[in-house]
């Protein structure tokens, strides 16, 4: 319970901070947008305004041409270094002809735009005058030419396609400083241009048409002030006398007068020469300090309510209008004042004597008259169209610290009234007269001095129920006198927010967090997600809708079957009330201006239609209040807020149900913008490369009302399975992969009504070059290639490996018969040797001969033929032998061998890598070789010094033998039939070795062994 009283005081100290007590803005009754520089305006001077056929903006001013797409303004200004740019930034006049080509005017010239391109052509070199007071004027229009006054050089046909031109037409005599004026605007082929020759609103008028110029002389000095073209061959004339009727050849002589107009000595000036057409058959008619407007559709002309939407020092600044197709219209102020957007009025507001009072609750009586209760004020009565008639004054303490919260009539003569403060009252509209019924209320057990929410409801003829405390009271009057008693009182102490009472008997009871029913005297809870509830109410068909600060809860058969909010749409999630049309369609107030729920009609999967509107459409402000609703008998629906009351009857508010187009304004690849000499919406597909993947595109729904409140829906097919959530941002960038897409876009307008055909933009990503289809040709190829030449590595190393193989038997057979004749030449003979000298010596034991000798004999025998055994298996235990390991066994040999010769002297030298080495078998050939060379130097050189030297150079290794012996002749030892040398020949060839010998008689012998390493 203290929890509870916590959270009452809290809401209602919220709601005493929320609602202050000085001044609150009020709104104007009229919708009004405006556009500044401080929106994007280039100037706040505008000259021209023009919708193309696309449905943009375009907008001149002294500082450069602008296109307005709902969101930004794009600006086009001269650039030197561009030829391509507009030629002046002082634009005057924008004109679209019937093929979207633009012609821009100024001062100097004119320049042509063709359609959908950026980028502009000056033809001011066509004209013999470069420099006039006055810019250039379309004036007229047929399927190969343009007609632009000149002056004051006349009128000139430029060709739309050469973009020649030739004069067709002299202005008339003139006299000194006399001008032409334009007195309408040109719009479309096979409108009539008007000017009138001088200042004088009394002056001649020049006719512009297909046949060219026709000059009407004013016999009757009647005054023109405005030309109205409402047909091709009539129009109407606002004089200084009266409005009427003209035949287009003869403006002057009425043909049918349609009444008179006060105050037309407003238009008697200089520069108002220009009616303004708007909306609806409509014409501005701009005065000095009036503003008036003529109806095309009944022929009357009225003040215009200007000042509801611009100061009145504005009016006559008024320079360009125009209206674009969603009956909004769009003026533009010469000098100060932008662009401001008048757009219908939807909501009706109440016109309050003071209009910084804030309503705190409204209801009505069966008569129209509707009753407001100010915030710390009294009791404000209007007629039915919101005109103030009285006020019903209150106690003073109730306009100190309390306020009226709660009314209702209980009959056609009597409003009660319940304040904060827990007092009620009876008011006699009539009289005015106060009676304090405080008394007949019910002692309360709780401790809360007021009551912020309270509900009242007319439930009989003399009958009504409302809240107090945590009951339900009926409060009766029969014959003058009033009786209350208690309906029903709720199990738990909690004060109701809202109740009702439906046609079938239940009573919905809302608390602050709880729902109620109460039927045949039972009450019955409904369970409810944590809440805040504002207002209870029931459709005709049983459904009940709750208001509250979660946004709107729908609840059948007692369970909650639908939440709506923000993410569905909803403006604001801080609902204060739901009421129902004519067509059960809900209206209920927010924090965020008032929505229209529209439930959807049976078809399936379809959902809850949501339509917002604000300030923008009529509305008093955004902000609504607690307890300010009332429906009147009549359908008519009223919601109070913060700066007034607005009321309107649903089936008559003004709704576009027509879809807009949506077009594609912006794209970017990269950050940077895409082909910036096109306009956007002309393209319709892109091709990009797969670098330029990075896509921000911008798109506008083509109504500008409200367009902060458009919504859209993409759907990048290809790349999306679905469209994407309705959003407000207008904006959606991808990061694409190569590939084909279509990017499928809806917008809605404020109303949301969507657009019924999407707009469609093809993107082409193309692939990096190594996915191309010639890639892929040249990978298949690459690949093949590369599958033989493996396949062809493969083979030739299982070649080469089968050859290594049969290149290694080979080698092993080799080395086996190098080893066997090794053997055989060696250890065989010097086997054979051994057991002949065995033999001898058994044959000296039996014969008694001397056995010394020969066992001497076969000790060296024994002991030389171990050595060389030891030598062969050496150099056969090793793989590999190094050349300096090889010269090093060398010399130990020679050393050895030497010992038996001691008149021979060994002389050595080398120089070798060590990185140098030999396979064995090779060593074995070489190392025999070398025996065989130092053997017979010892044995038949008879020389006294052996050299051996060894070195490696350039892969090689190469040993020199030499001796200082008798030498001999090659040629004859071959005659003597000593194989020794051919033996050593053989073996040098067999591995691989280059042996060369250089000896002759006398001049000892050299031995020159080379070897690749």
């Amino acid at each position: 319970m203290k929890n509870y009283k916590n959270i009452i005081f809290c809401l209602l100290l919220q709601g005493i901070l929320l609602f202050p007590t000085g001044h609150t803005s009020a709104q104007s009754a009229h919708p009004l947008t405006n556009y500044t520089t401080e929106q994007g305006l280039s100037l706040n001077s505008v000259n021209d305004l023009l919708f193309d056929r696309q449905g943009f903006l375009w907008i001149t001013t002294a500082d450069g041409l602008q296109r307005f797409d709902g969101y930004r303004f794009q600006t086009f200004r001269h650039d030197p270094a561009d030829s391509k740019s507009i030629p002046e930034n002082s634009t005057s006049e924008v004109f679209e002809d019937m093929n979207s080509n633009l012609w821009v005017t100024f001062r100097t010239g004119i320049c042509f735009k063709p359609k959908g391109k950026i980028e502009f052509t000056d033809l001011s070199s066509l004209f013999p005058t470069r420099f006039s007071r006055f810019a250039k004027v379309c004036l007229s229009e047929n399927d190969s030419a343009v007609w632009v006054a000149g002056y004051p050089d006349g009128i000139f046909s430029i060709n739309k396609k050469s973009l020649d031109a030739r004069k067709i037409a002299a202005f008339p005599a003139r006299e000194a400083n006399e001008l032409v004026y334009a007195m309408v605007r040109y719009h479309k082929k096979g409108d009539v241009a008007w000017l009138r020759k001088g200042k004088e609103k009394n002056g001649d008028l020049l006719r512009i048409d297909a046949g060219g110029l026709h000059h009407l002389i004013n016999k009757t000095k009647t005054v023109v002030y405005y030309l109205l073209p409402v047909h091709a061959d009539s129009l109407v004339v606002i004089s200084d006398k009266f409005f009427y009727i003209a035949a287009g050849k003869d403006p002057f002589t009425p043909v049918r007068v349609l009444g008179k107009i006060q105050g037309t000595e407003s238009f008697n000036y200089e520069h108002l020469n220009q009616a303004k057409k708007i909306k609806n058959n409509q014409y501005l008619l701009p005065g000095i300090d009036k503003l008036f407007v003529y109806d095309g559709n009944n022929h009357t002309v009225s003040e215009y309510p200007y000042t509801e939407y611009f100061p009145k020092e504005l009016a006559r600044l008024i320079s360009p209008v125009t209206s674009d197709n969603y009956q909004n219209d769009w003026i533009g102020f010469n000098g100060i004042g932008g662009i401001k957007v008048s757009s219908l009025q939807k909501f009706n507001l109440f016109n309050r004597p003071q209009k910084n009072l804030l309503p705190y609750t409204i209801t009505g009586d069966q008569k129209g008259n509707i009753y407001t209760g100010i915030y710390l004020g009294d009791i404000e009565m209007y007629d039915s169209r919101g005109q103030f008639l009285k006020k019903f004054f209150l106690p003073a303490a109730d306009k100190i610290t309390g306020s009226p919260r709660s009314m209702q009539m209980i009959d056609t003569s009597t409003l009660i009234v319940r304040s904060t403060l827990n007092e009620l009252y009876a008011i006699d509209i009539h009289s005015g007269k106060l009676q304090v019924l405080s008394s007949l209320l019910p002692s309360r057990s709780d401790s809360v001095i007021r009551d912020f929410e309270t509900d009242m409801r007319q439930v009989n003829e003399n009958e009504i129920w409302f809240t107090y405390s945590d009951n339900i009271l009926a409060l009766r009057k029969y014959k003058g006198k009033f009786s209350c008693s208690t309906v029903c009182k709720l199990p738990v102490q909690e004060i109701p927010t809202s109740f009702f009472y439906d046609h079938r008997g239940t009573m919905w009871i809302a608390t602050p967090t709880s729902l109620w029913a109460f039927e045949k005297n039972k009450f019955r809870k409904i369970a409810l997600p944590v809440t805040y509830i504002k207002h209870v109410n029931v459709q005709a068909d049983g459904t009940v809708w709750l208001a509250s600060t979660n946004g709107i809860m729908i609840l059948k058969n007692d369970q909650v079957v639908k939440t709506i909010s923000v993410k569905d749409g909803l403006p604001n999630s801080f609902v204060y009330s739901v009421l129902f049309d004519g067509q059960e369609d809900a209206w209920v107030s927010t924090n965020r201006g008032i929505a229209k729920i529209i439930p959807p009609a049976g078809e399936k999967n379809a959902s809850y239609r949501i339509i917002s509107y604000t300030a923008k459409e009529g509305l008093q402000g955004d902000e609504f209040n607690t307890k300010g609703y009332y429906k009147s008998s009549d359908g008519t629906l009223y919601f109070a807020g913060v700066n007034g009351i607005n009321y309107f009857k649903p089936e008559e508010l003004v709704n576009k149900s027509a879809a807009s187009p949506t077009m594609l304004t912006h794209i970017e690849v990269n950050n940077l913008p895409y082909n910036p000499g096109l306009q956007a919406e002309f393209i319709n597909s892109i091709s990009l490369s797969h670098r330029d993947n990075n896509i921000s595109l911008s798109f506008s729904c083509m109504d500008f009302t409200v367009p902060e409140k458009n919504q859209y829906k993409f759907w990048l097919k290809g790349f999306q399975d679905n469209w994407s959530l309705p959003q407000t941002n207008n904006t959606v960038q991808y990061i694409l992969p190569p590939g084909d897409f279509q990017l499928y876009v809806l917008g809605a307008n404020y109303e949301g009504v969507w657009s019924k055909v999407p707009l469609v933009l093809n993107i082409h990503i193309l692939p990096p070059w190594y996915q191309t289809t010639l890639a892929r040709v040249i990978g298949v190829i690459l690949a093949l290639l590369l599958v033989g030449g493996i396949f062809y590595l493969i083979s030739r190393r299982r070649y080469l490996k089968k050859l290594r193989t049969l290149q290694l038997e080979q080698e092993v057979q080799k080395e086996k018969q190098r080893l066997s004749r090794d053997l055989h030449d060696n250890i065989g003979s010097q086997l054979t040797w051994l057991s002949n000298t065995i033999t001898q010596l058994e044959q000296n034991v039996e014969q008694q001969h001397p056995v010394a000798p020969r066992i001497s004999q076969l000790k060296e025998g024994t002991s030389e033929m171990m050595k060389t055994l030891r030598e062969t298996i050496w150099i056969m235990n090793k793989e590999k032998i190094s050349a300096l390991e090889f010269f090093d066994k060398l010399i130990s040999h020679a050393a050895r061998y030497l010992e038996a010769y001691p008149g021979l002297e060994l002389e050595t030298s080398e120089n070798i890598g060590r990185d140098y080495s030999f396979h064995s078998g090779k060593a074995l050939q070489l190392f025999r070789i070398c025996q065989e060379i130092i053997t017979n130097a010892c044995r038949h050189a008879h020389a006294t010094v052996l050299s051996i030297k060894a070195e490696t150079n350039n892969g090689r290794f190469l040993l020199t033998i030499a001796d200082n012996g008798q030498g001999f002749d090659p040629a004859g030892s071959e005659r003597t039939g000593h194989y020794g040398l051919q033996n050593m020949q053989e073996r040098a060839e067999e591995s691989n070795l280059e042996l060369k010998m250089n000896s002759a008689p006398g001049k000892g012998t050299s031995f020159f062994i080379s070897s690749p390493v």
